[in-house]
């Protein structure tokens, strides 16, 4: 079952040679699991996306599907936090196992758009500034190599 959330940023360029979309539209998932991750990484990519090319992406509940957007799915075929980034017609689709694993996806497709985070807060933010976003990219897949990722302190270890 894929459950699907789909993005289009002002001034996004995915078609050759770039026809720019209006919005950042949410598709109305076939949702069991209504997801605040799903949520947070349209809203990031939404926030980056205006922060690139300048201009404010709105976010709307609805079916989207334009000529240049940015689509979020959830594939459970794929491992929990495995993803994939590849262009869908003149699209791009970020497909993760997880929601989770979408915003990981999101994350990587702004770092391929020269995104950086070097150090925590937002004064430490690199973001580039554009009219326009091209992503001729190729496919990008990405599955961690350890089940758990994050940190676990132990106390009693020392």
């Amino acid at each position: 079952m894929q459950q699907t959330l789909q993005l289009a940023a002002v001034f996004l360029m995915l078609a050759p040679f770039g026809r720019a979309a209006e919005n950042v539209i949410l598709a109305e998932p076939a949702i069991a699991e209504k997801s605040k991750t799903l949520d947070f990484a349209a809203a990031e990519l939404a926030r980056y996306l205006k922060a690139i090319a300048g201009k404010e992406c709105a976010i709307a509940v609805g079916a989207g599907g334009g000529p240049a957007d940015v689509r979020l799915a959830v594939d459970r075929g794929l491992a929990e936090d495995e993803y994939r980034i590849r262009r869908a017609g003149a699209a791009v689709e970020i497909v993760g196992g997880s929601p989770r694993g979408c915003l990981y996806g999101a994350y990587r497709f702004l770092h391929a758009l020269g995104c950086r985070w070097p150090l925590p807060g937002a004064e430490n933010e690199l973001v580039p500034r554009r009219k326009s976003i091209d992503w001729p990219g190729p496919e990008i897949r990405s599955r961690p190599a350890v089940a758990h990722r994050g940190l676990m302190w132990i106390p009693t270890a020392y």
